[in-house]
């Protein structure tokens, strides 16, 4: 499991596109096997924020 972090526009999304491109066609994992969670949403799916210490 990895976690990337940042602020924004610091190529967090391409970073993440080269892995998912690298497992698919280097190492031949089926898509149906990667997962990819964003936390944009997270207070709308749990009681919790990012800004919160």
């Amino acid at each position: 499991m990895y976690c990337v972090a940042g602020i924004r526009g610091v190529g967090k999304t391409t970073l993440i596109y080269q892995a998912y491109y690298y497992l698919l066609n280097e190492k031949h994992i089926l898509p149906d096997q990667i997962i990819y969670l964003s936390c944009d949403d997270l207070n709308n799916i749990v009681d919790c924020n990012i800004r919160n210490s």
